[in-house]
């Protein structure tokens, strides 16, 4: 009986406190804070063609991979250095069905070429940016030596943050 007594007197006790008057006027207007700074960006969008992509090995002819190379100016030293930069790989642009992935990109690929043969590969996009220059990368896990087998056509988003 004690418990139910003090459990009301509890509730009793907060609806009292709870309660409010009419509202007063409002306070005289605060200081001015400092200037603050705000985000800005860009949005560029990147075409590679078929034929952008250039086929690169290391020293000793291994670990092939392609490039393609696009010219930058908007990416400056500021954003270099204090900035933000992110690359988008767009599957499907300019359909209903088109959709964006942050990079890197592993896609896992199949080519079937007859019903007892087939092709199983995994294509990994990346990239890396320099003052005015981003590198585009594609690299096939199974390392082909044949330059004939490039990228095909592939849409960019890159997005400059500062």
């Amino acid at each position: 009986m004690k418990k139910i007594i003090y459990a009301l007197i509890a509730v009793f006790t907060l609806t009292i406190v709870s309660c409010e008057g009419p509202q007063g006027p409002a306070g005289p207007q605060g200081p001015q804070g400092p200037a603050g700074e705000s985000t800005q960006w860009k949005v560029i969008n990147l075409h590679a063609d078929a034929s952008n992509w250039e086929r690169r090995t290391d020293a000793n002819g291994y670990n092939p991979f392609f490039v393609a190379t696009f010219d930058v100016p908007e990416l400056d030293a500021f954003i270099y250095d204090s900035g933000l930069v992110q690359c988008y790989i767009e599957y499907d642009s300019g359909t209903s069905y088109a959709s964006q992935q942050l990079l890197p990109s592993v896609r896992h690929k199949e080519e079937v070429v007859s019903a007892d043969e087939w092709y199983l590969w995994t294509e990994t996009t990346d990239f890396d940016y320099m003052v005015g220059n981003v590198n585009i990368y594609v690299t096939y896990s199974d390392f082909p030596t044949d330059a004939s087998i490039a990228p095909g056509d592939m849409d960019f988003r890159l997005v400059l943050m500062w």
